[in-house]
């Protein structure tokens, strides 16, 4: 059988209105409490559901909250109900790559990028000095382009100060009447061409580490700046988002305010045979094989047998 054939994003939201998934207390509160902002970010590993979770969330935020009248206005950003990352033309610099191991210059870049499009959204312009400074941005209405837009640039943008808006941008969100909303998902699977890109075999052979630390950065940076969000009693920008454990293990004393914030999407033997057994039940009958007595056997249905003989098997009373 060829390997799984779908993944969350594939999801319709149909289906996601009844998904059935494994979880626990504090995953079901994340998921269907709109009104409760404790937790922000889903990590786990590849293949851990962090995409699953996060759509299911952003369905019900938004459904919930058209029938709640006594709430501000919650608004999404992106055209999308969650915003997939993935940097389309992405080339950056290899001095700039040395730059952006340091994940507060990543934060720098998030503080910006989603504090511009939520400005935008609301229909709010930065003074006319500042929006100089962002003219060239002004055609791209998405994060992911902005992103890449700075990226591909980033000396040229720092040293003309582009962040320094940041503190302005934030004043302004700190002032808006309704409240806006965006999930993002897919930080490390856009980022995955760069560990992987012959453009930079030159700085992996002096540093074998330094593109896995561009990667880590990035997505702790994220984390870091949308934790760093206006956080009042009533957020006006509330940002969900997913990202890989490994985004957390860095050295920076601030990794143990922002854990506080996450979820970690961790499950037991049990939990992951059921999260197995219902995936194979999702699947078309045409990728399974049949069951010899024609009964819905799940593991038969996905393996094409119930046992597996191995070399390494003790022969007992003429058995394996």
């Amino acid at each position: 059988m060829d390997a799984w054939f779908f993944e969350a994003k594939g999801y319709d939201y149909k289906e996601l209105k009844n998904f059935d998934f494994v979880s626990n207390d504090e995953i079901r509160s994340f998921v269907y409490d709109v009104r409760s902002y404790g937790k922000l970010f889903l990590i786990g590993s590849k293949g851990s559901g962090k995409t699953l979770l996060l759509h299911k969330k952003a369905y019900e935020y938004f459904n919930k909250k058209r029938k709640e009248s006594d709430e501000p206005k919650a608004t999404r950003l992106s055209d999308d109900i969650v915003e997939v990352l993935d940097f389309p033309g992405l080339d950056i610099p290899e001095s700039s790559l040395l730059e952006l191991k340091d994940h507060y210059r990543w934060k720098d870049i998030w503080t910006f990028s989603v504090g511009l499009i939520t400005l935008r959204k609301a229909g709010i312009e930065l003074p006319e000095s500042s929006r100089i400074k962002c003219a060239e941005l002004e055609p791209f209405t998405e994060l992911r382009f902005i992103v890449t837009y700075i990226l591909n640039d980033y000396e040229r943008f720092k040293r003309e100060g582009l962040f320094r808006l940041n503190t302005l941008i934030m004043n302004f969100i700190n002032k808006l009447n309704d409240r806006y909303v965006l999930f993002i998902d897919g930080l490390d699977q856009a980022l995955n061409p760069l560990l992987k890109s012959p453009e930079y075999e030159f700085i992996r052979e002096n540093d074998p580490e330094v593109l896995y630390r561009v990667w880590q950065a990035a997505q702790f940076g994220l984390l870091l700046a949308l934790h760093s969000l206006p956080s009042s009693h009533n957020r006006r920008l509330l940002v969900f988002a997913t990202a890989r454990k490994e985004a957390l293990a860095i050295d920076d004393q601030m990794s143990i305010n922002v854990s506080g914030f996450c979820i970690d999407l961790e499950y037991s033997v049990d939990q992951l045979e059921k999260i197995f057994i219902k995936n194979i039940e999702r699947t078309p009958k045409r990728h399974l094989y049949k069951t010899p007595t024609g009964k819905k056997e799940s593991i038969y249905q996905f393996f094409g047998c119930n046992d597996m003989n191995h070399p390494a098997s003790v022969e007992k009373n003429g058995q394996q």
